[in-house]
């Protein structure tokens, strides 16, 4: 008896000294095998570039991040003896600051949809005073089904339009006619056919706002909802859509609670196209205070309201922006290109108090009846560095006299002209996304 409690002590320690172990180790290497698979899922690409930029100006104009994003020339500065302008200035910098790093990620299926994200930052900080800080770019995870794109995070402005823009080499892709924003947003693109996608978004403005308090937007409580349809046919590309947005500029911070809301909207068309060895690329964006996407403009109190401190209504100043680009393959290495913009300032379509009169008055270069842009540029690209040069030759034309629906009238204009060459030499690494940016 003594004998068979001790076989059965035996064979209890033999499981639990060799067989339990051996199925536990068993267990481990079976769960770290699926681990691995689920793993190999995944799959990372980490891109980016540096860069080196020499710009030469003759006229001190409008630009941030030290001077590398530029907009357009400021007003001449006449001195009342001498009667030179004093914003004739010749300068010259060389920096390295626009140095940009990602990574893309795909994944597994999600409920039959294809997996992707994107986390991209640079060094240009979000403003003037945050150079060679690192900024948070493009930040989004998307799911693909059959015809549908679902895309949630910070991504492009739809009036920036990534599927459009031009190859300039400034930095922005000229942004005084080229809408720029980032925003974060939801954002749906339904597939029809083969030649119509449809895109419809609703975002919130990050650190790209309009002009005014910073919280206009969220007080309003409302997104800003675009909507666009594309139609390509071969290598042609149009597009058309339109937006609506809204902002509430006060609310109890003089005493009392100001309600009212600016009622914005927006439209543009697009589209592009390649020929053999030439491709064109052209935008034209027309609407109310499109500041949030860095073009001039802005809004104010409506006239009939100018006595009212308590519940006065606004109206936005409307701004048109046009561009146009086009490229020319030379060889295989060397590509030629130039790009020509228009920007106007179309005033507003209610009378809107004088600015001198109104503290409520919110303007981003309203004092512009137009600025213009002509650039041409030489690019050299082998394997992974890119050499370009670009001359751009810029003018603003700014006045001191509006109707009484602050349209700019065109007599007694006085035009500051820049003209700027700019050096670009960029080493890509790691296969950088083919955007524009």
């Amino acid at each position: 008896m003594k004998t068979h409690r001790n076989t059965k002590l035996c064979i209890l320690l033999l499981n639990v000294g060799i067989i339990f172990p051996f199925y536990f180790t068993c267990a481990l290497q079976l769960k770290a095998q699926e681990n691995e698979k689920q793993e190999k899922k995944f799959k990372y690409n980490l891109y980016g570039y540096i860069a080196y930029d020499i710009t030469a100006d003759t006229y001190e104009s409008k630009t941030t991040r030290n001077e590398l994003f530029y907009f357009y020339p400021l007003k001449p500065d006449i001195h009342p003896v001498s009667g030179d302008d004093l914003n004739e200035n010749f300068q010259l910098n060389m920096l390295s600051i626009q140095n940009r790093i990602g990574v893309k990620v795909s994944g597994p299926d999600f409920f039959n949809a294809k997996t992707s994200a994107l986390v991209e930052t640079d060094f240009m900080g979000t403003a003037e005073a945050y150079n060679y800080m690192l900024r948070l770019r493009l930040a989004y995870f998307s799911m693909k089904w059959e015809k549908a794109t679902l895309l949630l995070g910070q991504y492009w402005h739809p009036l920036f339009t990534p599927e459009c823009n031009p190859n300039t080499v400034c930095f922005g892709k000229s942004p005084a006619y080229n809408p720029l924003n980032r925003s974060g947003q939801a954002r749906v693109d339904y597939t029809v056919n083969n030649a119509i996608k449809l895109i419809g978004t609703m975002s919130m403005n990050s650190y790209h706002k309009s002009v005014g308090p910073a919280k206009s937007q969220i007080n309003a409580g409302v997104p800003d909802f675009q909507l666009q349809s594309h139609f390509t046919l071969g290598k042609i590309l149009l597009g058309v859509g339109g937006g609506y947005f809204q902002l509430q500029p006060l609310l109890g911070d003089r005493g009392y609670k100001n309600k009212e809301k600016i009622h914005a909207f927006d439209a543009i068309v697009f589209g592009s196209a390649t020929f053999n060895k030439v491709s064109v690329r052209l935008k034209s964006v027309i609407g109310q205070n499109l500041t949030h996407t860095l073009l001039t403009g802005g809004f104010g109190r409506i006239f009939d309201d100018q006595n009212n401190d308590s519940t006065f209504r606004y109206t936005s100043l409307i701004t048109n922006a046009n561009w146009i680009d086009c490229d020319y393959r030379l060889t295989k290495n060397i590509s030629l290109g130039v790009f020509g913009g228009l920007t106007l300032n179309l005033g507003a379509n209610k009378k809107i108090t004088p600015i001198i009169d109104d503290p409520f008055f919110y303007a981003n270069g309203t004092d512009i009846a137009y600025i213009i842009k002509i650039a041409p540029r030489v690019v050299y690209t082998v394997n992974n560095l890119v050499f370009a040069l670009e001359y751009s030759n810029d003018r603003a034309a700014y006045t001191e006299e509006f109707d009484c629906y602050y349209r700019p009238k065109t007599i007694n204009l006085q035009t500051g002209i820049n003209n700027r060459v700019l050096f670009s030499a960029k080493y890509n690494f790691m296969g950088t996304p083919k955007r524009n940016s």
